[in-house]
């Protein structure tokens, strides 16, 4: 599934998206997560400090994405599976990105999108 320009930028333009994940078990968790970039129409989030997170991907990939523009008027529900890369091509290009010039990325999520619904 594809992302509109639109989407891209609401994504993009709030800095802050919640990122939800299940165990292998089923157990929820919802996180916000910060600096979202969309990147060949999937979503693209750096770990800086996930530990339960990085966890529930690597043993169950399906997560939910809100994102929502500043005044709440347009969300966007993303469903879709993620991949956890450790790699050092996506470890360099995370350590390139302003946000991170004080941190330390220790990985980089992708998120394949499923299904996207808007709501206004």
């Amino acid at each position: 599934m594809t992302l509109t320009t639109d989407q891209e930028k609401l994504i993009e333009g709030n800095n802050i998206i919640v990122l939800a994940t299940a165990d292998q078990y089923g157990q929820p968790r919802a996180v916000f997560m910060g600096y979202p970039k969309c990147i060949n129409h999937r979503i693209v989030l750096v770990d800086n400090f996930m530990n339960i997170t990085k966890r529930n991907i690597v043993e169950n990939p399906l997560v939910s994405i809100l994102a929502y523009n500043k005044d709440y008027s347009v969300c966007l529900k993303i469903s879709g599976k993620a991949s956890y890369h450790t790699d050092s091509s996506h470890l360099e290009w995370a350590k390139g990105l302003e946000e991170n010039k004080d941190l330390n990325p220790k990985g980089v999520v992708e998120v394949i999108i499923d299904n996207v619904e808007e709501s206004k």
